[in-house]
């Protein structure tokens, strides 16, 4: 399994859960298609009137850190601003709370397993 298929393994059991958890999957895979690409978001989800914008990270181990270590200032700014242009272009946000979710799915090094999943919710706070 290469690292590609590996990621796509944790966002479809990233959205399960949250799908299991009364969840609508708004979109996956969510960039900006005009003008210089400047970020994507895994998948937005909604329930009621909360819209999360979820990143994920599936890892086998802790060895380049842990997850939430990867939302970094420059992850932190490309996010926010994709997330701005999704509100502002493609979605009637009005009368939404936004989050921004951190889902870590951790997966066994030998037979790709998942093992467990962690969400972390509203890791960025200040869109």
């Amino acid at each position: 399994m290469n690292t590609k298929q590996i990621g796509n393994l944790g966002e479809d059991h990233a959205v399960r859960i949250y799908e299991r958890n009364n969840f609508c999957i708004v979109l996956r895979n969510f960039f900006n298609h005009i003008g210089k690409q400047f970020g994507e978001i895994d998948f937005i989800a909604q329930r009621g009137h909360d819209l999360h914008f979820v990143e994920i990270k599936t890892r086998s181990s802790n060895a380049y850190g842990h997850a939430l270590e990867s939302i970094t200032f420059r992850k932190r700014f490309r996010l926010i601003k994709t997330a701005r242009y999704f509100l502002a272009n493609v979605f009637d946000s009005e009368s939404l709370s936004v989050h921004f979710d951190l889902a870590v799915v951790r997966i066994c090094p030998f037979d790709k397993h998942v093992e467990t999943i962690t969400i972390y919710s509203d890791v960025i706070e200040d869109i």
